[in-house]
């Protein structure tokens, strides 16, 4: 690991650097996955994760959301420091953007699906515009308005928060 943020109450933010399937092109594209493999109480469990952003060369980060309790992972990431390593398996391409052909789409998010709908945003096709709703800590507003959206807060979040954000696209 080579970075560890905390962008807001309820998320971790984790940079890595790939050792090895760094060269694997499913690693640049939208809403890529990757499971990631733990030890627990003399156990191997894994938790699926996705790439926020990736620079195509090995780095890449994922957003862990924090909660109460003592999960394995709520475990990890209380403990997890720059310098540490992981073993995982991926990457695992995912949904991307559906095909609009015209109609309008609704894409409804909580606050985990963010780093899918940031890989999303950064290749946003030119030819489709659309506006969205949200309720979050992430600002998506500078990202968007780059991509032909229109965001609007729906409640101005600063601190931990039930989020949701509703997605309206179409396609011009």
């Amino acid at each position: 690991m080579e970075t560890i943020e905390r962008p807001g109450f309820s998320i971790q933010r984790i940079g890595a650097r790939l050792l090895a399937s760094a060269q694997d092109p499913n690693w640049t594209v939208p809403n890529v996955a990757f499971r990631l493999h733990l030890r627990h109480c003399g156990e191997d469990i894994s938790r699926i994760y996705t790439v926020r952003d990736s620079d195509g060369a090995g780095r890449f980060c994922f957003d862990v959301v924090v909660h109460e309790g003592a999960s394995p992972m709520m475990q990890w990431v209380q403990g997890v420091k720059v310098g540490d390593s992981f073993d995982l398996t991926g990457p695992r391409p995912h949904m991307g953007l559906p095909e609009a052909k015209g109609r309008k789409l609704a894409l409804f998010l909580d606050e985990t699906a963010i780093p899918a709908l940031y890989s999303l945003l950064r290749r946003w096709p030119g030819d489709v515009s659309g506006a969205g709703w949200w309720s979050s800590i992430e600002r998506l507003n500078n990202l968007a308005s780059r991509r032909r959206l229109t965001f609007s807060e729906l409640v101005s979040v600063s601190s931990e928060a039930e989020a949701c954000i509703a997605i309206l696209l179409y396609k011009c």
